[in-house]
């Protein structure tokens, strides 16, 4: 495992320690994570599933821009919504 994986890896931890509090109240619940990874080619936009598991999803988005600043659009990911939607399908 690389350093870079590390903060993922805690975070699936961490997320399946808190499934386990409303599994225990027999509540059915997932938890989906997912983050970006900034690419410099059209082509290489992509969706990587990292963890699956029964309960914890967790993907990357391959991006060309970051989401954040003033544009609106890439604040928000709309300009990413395809990969987005491509996630959400696989989630179903």
């Amino acid at each position: 495992m690389s350093n870079k994986n590390i903060g993922i890896k805690l975070l699936i931890i961490k997320a399946q320690e808190f499934l386990s509090y409303y599994q225990k109240k027999g509540i059915k619940c997932e938890f989906i994570l997912f983050t970006q990874s900034i690419i410099f080619k059209k082509e290489e936009r992509d969706l990587t599933k990292i963890h699956d598991s029964n309960n914890v999803k967790g993907y990357i988005l391959k991006t060309l821009e970051i989401w954040a600043g003033d544009d609106q659009d890439a604040f928000w990911a709309r300009k990413d919504d395809d990969l987005i939607m491509k996630m959400l399908r696989k989630i179903k």
